[in-house]
């Protein structure tokens, strides 16, 4: 018996993201300078373009967009980088996960205290459990460019919270809100012509 209309919209799969990163943070330096050089070199090049332009200056605009291609390709070749999936999870289990690790008093003592008393600025979670917590829940594997055999699944908030340990800040803020967007952004399209 065919599937009803109803049965296949419940089992819809979840949304979910892949965020790749430089395995050595070094390198995502690296790749973010060569990635600019060759953006800038695109453009100066592009300004070039015209019936007017000297064809000696488009030829060293061009030359000039290879070789930032060539200085990118080279940084993108010799990068390790690693990924991390994510799938989303109910909303109602973000928030459960929300409210299962508040912040703790010295938290909310040190965010006044860089607040100048403000309260506005108190963290609404544990800044320590909780984001260990919802990625352990959200990630489904983490696999890593330099051996395609290789992948980490199931992991405990302990082994999240090893995992993430060194990463920046701005690292740590992409996890944990694309975590807690897959959960809540709209899959909403417009209008594509089928009904």
């Amino acid at each position: 018996m065919a599937d009803t209309l109803f049965d296949r919209l419940k089992a819809r799969p979840s949304r979910s993201a892949a965020l790749t990163f430089a395995f050595d943070p070094n390198d995502g330096a690296r790749l973010t300078a060569a990635r600019t050089q060759l953006d800038l070199a695109r453009r100066v090049a592009k300004s070039f373009e015209g019936p007017d332009a000297a064809p000696a200056t488009i030829v060293a605009a061009q030359a000039a967009v290879e070789e930032a291609q060539a200085a990118y390709d080279a940084a993108v070749g010799d990068a390790v980088t690693f990924t991390v999936h994510l799938r989303a999870l109910k909303p109602s289990r973000v928030q459960e996960l929300i409210l299962a690790h508040p912040p703790t008093q010295k938290q909310i003592k040190n965010a006044r205290a860089l607040a100048k008393g403000d309260p506005k600025g108190d963290p609404n979670v544990n800044e320590d459990t909780y984001l260990p917590a919802l990625l352990s829940e959200a990630i489904t594997r983490v696999t890593i460019s330099d051996d395609p055999k290789a992948k980490l699944t199931d992991l405990t908030p302990e082994q999240v919270a090893g995992l993430i340990e060194p990463c920046s800040q701005g690292d740590l803020i992409v996890l944990g809100t694309t975590t807690e967007n897959l959960a809540s952004a709209s899959t909403q399209v417009e209008a594509l012509g089928k009904s």
